[in-house]
């Protein structure tokens, strides 16, 4: 290498540290994780409303899926199963009172979220009695769950501030409570953001490995299994493949319109074509909720002034 191209070279680096930098530790307004902190404690109380319906019945020990039961199926004493690493009150007292319990103070620290209470410890309240459920039956756990917890642990990061319903002096209490700048703000949301393009990429990719989503007979395939709400779908039908691939190309074009905040139109268009098409096809309304969680942790990016995404 010449002596003249090291300036270049180093320059070169030395940009990418600073947009590094940039990217992830600029200071930022915790407002847009506020609206994170509302959207997904609304989705989080739907789901612990849900959880009643099922987890005292299910978990417990006179329930369908016992403690024994429990674990056994995560490989209880077998070396590289990771059950040595799952805790959840459910497996040292596994009677009813504490699955309502649990149910009970997810649902509360749910509505603490949306309310404003409670800061970050509110927020790893639910999301301890998320794992509790999920560690106690991971093989139940749906796609949208796991985003649920990643979501809930990154916002613990700062969660800003809820609605905060009230006047106090002529102010609202969100007057009083504005969120000034800080550099955990803007991690939390990186968090957010990295997470769910990733994630789509991944879901993706891990789709296109089954034969049935190039062929585009997996609608048929899912509507056999009663899922969604198209009724019975013939596997070969043009219907069906075409629903096939536009949750593929939803999916990837998300991915791609949130990377660039240049078109963040599109990547809200996007978005609920891929919640739409999860729910007809799928019946997976909370993994549509969730997406739309992920789309408010990029509202911050819709401005023309932010240069990444």
């Amino acid at each position: 290498m010449h002596r003249s191209e090291m300036p270049w070279t180093l320059d070169f680096y030395r940009g990418l540290v600073q947009g590094w930098n940039a990217y992830w530790f600029t200071p930022r307004s915790s407002k847009i994780n506020g609206w994170v902190r509302i959207a997904l404690g609304m989705v989080m109380t739907v789901q612990f409303v849900l959880h009643f319906g099922w987890v005292p019945y299910w978990l417990t020990s006179d329930g369908w899926l016992d403690r024994s039961v429990g674990l056994y199926l995560i490989g209880d004493g077998m070396e590289g199963t990771g059950s040595d690493y799952r805790w959840s009150l459910l497996y040292g007292w596994g009677n009813a009172a504490v699955a309502w319990a649990i149910c009970l103070v997810g649902l509360l620290s749910s509505l603490g979220m949306v309310v404003g209470i409670g800061g970050r410890w509110i927020v790893l309240c639910v999301w301890g009695c998320v794992l509790m459920i999920h560690q106690r039956a991971p093989w139940l756990t749906l796609p949208a769950e796991t985003l649920q917890s990643a979501a809930l642990i990154y916002l613990a990061i700062a969660p800003g501030v809820g609605m905060r319903l009230g006047t106090r002096g002529g102010k609202t209490a969100n007057d009083e409570n504005q969120p000034g700048e800080s550099v955990l703000a803007n991690v939390a949301i990186r968090c957010l953001q990295v997470h769910w393009i990733l994630w789509l990429f991944l879901s993706t990719a891990n789709m296109l490995q089954q034969e049935t989503w190039w062929t585009g007979q997996a609608v048929g395939v899912l509507s056999e299994q009663g899922a969604g709400l198209l009724g019975l779908v013939p596997r070969e039908s043009q219907w069906g493949q075409v629903f096939s691939l536009g949750i593929l190309g939803s999916q990837m074009a998300t991915a791609l319109f949130l990377f660039n905040p240049g078109t963040w139109r599109f990547a809200v268009l996007s978005t609920i074509l891929l919640g739409t098409l999860l729910v007809l096809v799928a019946g997976q309304w909370i993994l549509a909720a969730m997406g739309l969680v992920f789309l408010v942790a990029f509202l911050g990016n819709a401005g023309p002034s932010d240069g990444v995404p």
